[in-house]
């Protein structure tokens, strides 16, 4: 058993790893087109989109019951594909509106009539893929985990019904989103093609149990698939793999009661633990609320607004005032997670260390052979979304432990690199590189969390020069404002040569270092190209699961800070 999990872990890193080069070249065609195309921009063409294999794609089809709605799923191993228990009612089944029931075309048609906008109404634009569904590997992801486009749907809800209410988080089940959406232009078509149920937003009160208990439904089957897994904003949690499901149902499949252990676990709402006994305010399907949609109960909940419109509704109403979707959407956004986390990536033959055997973090005033591991991560994977990145950039108090010898596991990794920060790719002007190094040597040799590891750079610190960083006195941290006297940085080189301090380079790096002015650090003439885009551990799971064993290169640092005297 344990060796399936630890396949179906690497099998999807690899998955992951297949997304991102697909992502990469999405991007880069993308950029790519627009340089080619004309200026007369009157009639923009909808963004190329995919549906569902066995969708309905003209009125001449019979039924808008597709394989992926009728009970019949993908294995997500790439077996045939195999019947599951149903907990769709019928109505669930049925085209939600009396008039439609012949087709897909139908529903687009009736919504749009409703909504009074052209189906080939422009909306905004996308450099990248929002996916529910991965056509390569025929796995339907949002009825399993989460996707980016259920990030932006659940995000469209939580902020259309923040407009009315109070709301404190939103949920939609994964089998309404019912197709991708290419790099291009987005129309209105797109949207309604995607959505294409006319079921009604509602705003409900409940408590917390009936919250936990809802993600305990949602997360029943899981790894495999569920009609009504729950793509979420301003909700995140854990689900335990080791722990199977006690969910009870009754003979309609719907919710009973968690008999033993929870498999949900660390359910935060808007990054607070949730309170069973306190009350939020919920936007959701009412489907799912009044009606049982996919088994779900929900004794205690109060309605305060029955329809604030559809799904369509409001991601259009969401999207509309954008001038692209915004780059956090690349990848999700790290919401539902998952405990595969002691399943095996790779093996090292030595320690990679950030701390000594005193328990000193050394990683916050010397190079350390894990920063180097951590930053080449960094630039590789960058990489793949950008080639012309250069320079990777990790604060020191972002790596917070060791990895021993033997075998490294997920677990590890997360231990190791525990931040939710998010990391970006962002173009800065080599002065604003010097002054960065500058801020992150001010403390020596005392230890600081702002102490620079890089890729792609090296440098020199001169101990005997005193540094001359002005900060100001922010809380809490001190914020850079000039060099006022000598510099201690030297010998700063890029790929070998010396920078460039009127030349912009590309560099990833955390956003709380970049953007938040994290540690003190500021970058005044930062550019994002791609915002938040991954977890740092994520970023170094995927370099290392891609190798049988971590390099012998990595055994002692690698020279890339140095400390010596200024050259006269």
């Amino acid at each position: 058993m344990k060796n399936l999990k630890k396949n179906q872990f690497q099998n999807h890193q690899r998955k992951k790893r297949k997304r991102v080069i697909m992502k990469k070249n999405q991007f880069q065609n993308h950029q790519r087109k627009k340089k080619e195309e004309s200026d007369n921009e009157d009639e923009p063409d909808g963004a190329s989109k995919e549906v569902f294999p066995d969708q309905p794609q003209d009125d001449e089809s019979d039924s808008d019951d597709s394989d992926i709605e009728d009970g019949t799923i993908f294995d997500p191993q790439g077996v045939n594909k195999q019947e599951i228990e149903d907990n769709v009612s019928d109505e669930e089944t049925e085209t939600p509106s009396e008039e439609v029931t012949d087709s897909i075309n139908n529903i687009i048609e009736e919504l749009r009539l409703k909504s009074e906008l052209p189906l080939d109404q422009y909306l905004t634009n996308t450099e990248f893929e929002l996916t529910a569904y991965d056509f390569n590997t025929a796995v339907f992801m949002a009825k399993h985990e989460e996707t980016n486009l259920g990030d932006l749907i659940a995000d469209a809800i939580l902020l259309g019904a923040k407009k009315i209410e109070k709301v404190d988080f939103s949920f939609i089940s994964g089998q309404r989103i019912r197709g991708n959406i290419k790099p291009g232009n987005i129309t209105v078509k797109d949207i309604l093609t995607i959505l294409p149920y006319d079921t009604p937003i509602c705003i409900s009160e409940m408590s917390g149990q009936s919250v936990l208990d809802t993600l305990e439904m949602s997360a029943k089957d899981y790894p495999f698939y569920n009609d009504g897994f729950l793509q979420t904003s301003e909700l995140a949690y854990m689900i335990d793999v080791n722990v199977n499901s006690t969910v009870v149902l009754d003979d309609k499949n719907n919710f009973v009661k968690v008999a033993d252990e929870r498999r949900v676990k660390d359910v935060l709402v808007g990054g607070q633990p949730i309170d069973p006994k306190a009350q939020y305010k919920v936007a959701a399907e009412c489907k799912v609320i009044n009606d049982k949609a996919f088994g779900y109960v929900f004794p205690d909940a109060k309605i305060i607004n029955n329809d604030i419109g559809t799904p369509s509704d409001l991601v259009i109403d969401y999207i509309q005032t954008m001038d692209s979707i915004p780059t956090r959407y690349i990848f999700p956004l790290g919401r539902i997670t998952n405990s595969d986390n002691d399943y095996y990536i790779t093996i090292t033959d030595f320690v990679l260390n950030s701390m000594n055997g005193y328990s000193d973090a050394i990683v916050r005033k010397n190079e350390t052979n894990l920063a180097n591991l951590v930053t080449d991560a960094f630039l590789f994977i960058s990489k793949l979304l950008d080639e012309d990145v250069e320079i990777a950039l990790v604060n020191g108090g972002n790596i917070r432990g060791n990895l021993t010898v033997g075998k490294i596991n997920y677990n590890n990794v997360i231990t190791t690199l525990p931040f939710s920060s998010l990391v970006s790719i962002t173009e800065v002007s080599g002065q604003s590189i010097l002054d960065a190094l500058e801020v992150g040597v001010r403390k020596y040799p005392n230890i600081s969390g702002g102490f620079l590891h890089t890729a792609g750079l090296t440098y020199a610190i001169d101990p005997e020069i005193e540094s001359s960083v002005v900060v100001d006195d922010s809380e809490p941290y001190n914020i850079f404002v000039e060099v006022s006297g000598k510099r201690r940085v030297h010998s700063v080189l890029v790929n070998g040569k010396p920078i460039d301090p009127k030349r912009t380079y590309k560099i990833i790096a955390s956003s709380f270092i970049t953007r938040d002015k994290g540690d003190g650090f500021v970058f005044p003439d930062a550019n994002v190209i791609i915002s938040d885009f991954a977890l740092p551990s994520d970023l170094i799971a995927d370099y290392l699961i891609r190798l049988d064993r971590v390099p012998e290169e990595y055994k002692q640092p690698q020279g890339r800070v140095v400390f010596k005297k200024t050259p006269q």
